[in-house]
């Protein structure tokens, strides 16, 4: 199954679209595309993904609790990359990585453990270091 709304583009073995409420829910090997409205583009991928085209906030799982692979695309630089428990998104606006998180690549540092957020792009709290 593919299916594209707006900047979010989705494959996965498996797909439901509840038009009453505008949910999807998609299982097996899901894979993510996101544009933010800073440019960057968000790529995930796991097991079960869920997301509400009313709202435009979606989240992304692993298997059996397992991590979701995640890369950030910059408009400038090389992209970071890592994995988390959950990937979040809210609309164009915000992504947020919870759990379980390593994030690498230029300015992070690996082993965050609080959710990783930031308007546009990703922030780790603590213990990592916010790139400028």
């Amino acid at each position: 199954m593919s299916y594209r709304k707006g900047p979010s583009l989705f494959n996965s073995d498996w797909a439901l679209f509840r038009h009453d409420t505008q949910a999807w829910q998609a299982r097996g090997h899901v894979k993510l595309v996101h544009g933010l409205k800073s440019g960057e583009r968000i790529e995930g991928s796991g097991e079960k993904a869920e997301f509400d085209q009313t709202t435009g906030r979606g989240s992304l799982v692993g298997a059996a609790g397992g991590p979701v692979s995640y890369a950030r695309f910059p408009t400038e630089g090389p992209p970071d990359s890592g994995s988390a428990t959950r990937l979040e998104w809210e609309g164009q606006e915000h992504i947020r990585l919870t759990g379980q998180v390593h994030v690498w690549g230029r300015g992070w540092s690996s082993g965050a453990t609080e959710p990783i957020t930031r308007p546009g792009r990703a922030r780790s709290k603590s213990p990592g270091t916010v790139p400028p």
